[in-house]
């Protein structure tokens, strides 16, 4: 004999309900908020006297951005329980971080805080110090034989370096005198225009402070040389706060 299951109207109705999606309780949400200041003596800690930043503009992975009071002070609200960094983008004052490992949790060498844990219904302090950006780059090499022989194969080799305080692109361009004929560059972006060959790695990464980039302009002897070779840092096109290193001049001649 076969059995078939009957279920009451309360059965029926109570096994209805199961089937129906309870609402999920949300984690309560993380905050993040900090602290911007101006670092007067570039040393990394916050003195007294230490202004805050105004207006600075508070990027969070890349994603949302706060902009800093009176009291530069910034904050990020309702945040998923995760990993988050920040940084911060120029603005008319043209920021950089300051040095880190003291009061300042950000790094200038790559314009980001670490990664860092925001746990569900906690609070995360990060305090970011700031100086005005000095961007410089200069021509830190430019080596070229003084004399040189008709049909000769010359190699010119031309080092930019980032002598600034933040994040800079490196490239240039070489002028090269009558009778110094450009064959190319090993630049990834080079260019050859006329006598002009322009130096740049296509992309512009940005270099970290201090770092260098070396660039070979490959030319040939066709006639008599005589005049300068002209070296410009960032073709001469980039608003910096010091363009006295941004020039070098050789004299080549031939023999």
């Amino acid at each position: 004999m076969r059995y078939v299951a009957k279920l009451s109207a309360f059965g029926l109705a109570l096994a209805a309900s199961a089937l129906v999606a309870q609402p999920a309780t949300a984690d309560p949400a993380g905050t993040i908020t900090g602290s911007v200041w101006m670092d007067a003596n570039y040393d990394g800690i916050r003195q007294a006297d230490e202004p805050p930043a105004e207006g600075v503009q508070v990027f969070l992975s890349g994603r949302r951005v706060s902009i800093t009071d009176a009291n530069g002070a910034y904050r990020f609200e309702n945040l998923p329980q995760g990993s988050y960094r920040i940084t911060e983008q120029d603005g008319p004052q043209r920021w950089a971080f300051t040095k880190p490992g003291g009061d300042s949790a950000a790094d200038p060498n790559t314009g980001w805080t670490e990664y860092f844990t925001v746990t569900a219904g906690e609070t995360e302090q990060v305090d970011l110090g700031v100086v005005k950006q000095y961007r410089d780059a200069a021509i830190a090499k430019v080596g070229a034989p003084e004399l040189v022989r008709v049909g000769d194969l010359v190699s010119i080799d031309v080092t930019f370096r980032n002598e600034g305080n933040c994040l800079i692109t490196l490239y240039g361009i070489a002028e090269l005198p009558a009778g110094l004929q450009p064959l190319g560059t090993n630049a990834p972006a080079g260019e050859v225009r006329g006598q002009t060959v322009l130096m740049s790695n296509g992309r512009q990464a940005a270099t970290r402070l201090g770092e260098s980039v070396t660039y070979r302009v490959d030319a040939r002897v066709t006639g008599e040389v005589k005049g300068e070779l002209v070296v410009t840092a960032n073709g001469d096109d980039l608003a910096e706060d010091n363009r006295d290193n941004n020039v070098v001049r050789k004299n080549i001649d031939t023999i």
